[in-house]
């Protein structure tokens, strides 16, 4: 493109010529990625679902539920720039839609750094909408789904977790990361996880001292505390030395 202007110089005018060149850069896209027959994810366009710069974006796609399966859902990473839990409209905003994308089928705005745990949805479609302002910031996120027949589902017992030893556990799986909590008696959810021990077995983290599990949030006192872990045939952690502090903040370096 060439632009042409005249500047007043006294009495003189002299023309000047420029040209300027520019390249017209689509917006980005979210990616829906479909790793297996059951399941898949979403995420913003950078390979990886993990937070990027990016240009804004205003995208959407759609996911189809098969016949007689439910939809499992859970959001692994997630940033975006928003500081209000009502989710400010000016800023980044990640929405999700069951059975049909207009406002009377939202039934998510996720706009915080948060993680959203496996939760079960009864739906015929979900719609995905995520719409950022950001241009500079890192801001992103994954989200995993997957399908399953309703007859199908890890049993839950009565202290949260689940009997992961069923067939089907290998569909549920994706949606539990590594996080040193177990959400599985066994342990299968931590089991192939890079800080799992190999001497003290699935879901432990060694320290050289001893076989540390990380039992989670949980508000107790001491006596209460103790009672659970002696009910897990485990003792509860006392960290009243130098060295045992030392050690509990290598866990989370590790």
């Amino acid at each position: 493109m060439k632009v042409s202007y005249s500047r007043d110089n006294g009495a003189t005018h002299r023309p000047c010529h420029f040209t300027l060149s520019f390249t017209a850069i689509p917006k980005p896209q979210l990616e829906l990625i479909y790793s297996s027959d059951h399941g898949g994810y979403i995420q913003t366009q950078d390979g990886t679902g993990k937070p990027s710069t990016h240009l804004s974006m205003d995208s959407w796609v759609q996911v189809k539920v098969p016949d007689d399966h439910y939809l499992l859902l859970s959001v692994l990473q997630l940033k975006t720039e928003n500081y209000l839990e009502t989710c400010a409209p000016e800023r980044d905003v990640a929405e999700i839609y069951l059975g049909g994308n207009t406002s009377t089928h939202l039934a998510l705005k996720l706009c915080l750094t948060v993680r959203l745990p496996p939760t079960v949805y009864q739906t015929t479609e979900m719609f995905v909408h995520f719409r950022s302002n950001s241009e500079e910031e890192k801001t992103g996120f994954r989200i995993i789904f997957s399908f399953h027949r309703n007859s199908s589902s890890p049993p839950k017992l009565p202290d949260g977790r689940l009997n992961c030893s069923v067939p089907e556990w290998p569909d549920f799986q994706q949606h539990y990361s590594c996080n040193f909590v177990s959400e599985c008696v066994d342990h299968e959810d931590e089991r192939n996880c890079p800080y799992t021990s190999p001497e003290c077995g699935p879901g432990f983290v060694s320290t050289g001292e001893g076989c540390f599990v990380i039992v989670g949030h949980l508000q107790a006192s001491w006596y209460e505390a103790n009672t659970y872990c002696l009910s897990k045939e485990c003792g509860l952690a006392i960290l009243n030395t130098r060295r045992k502090l030392k050690m509990f903040y290598d866990i989370w370096r590790a």
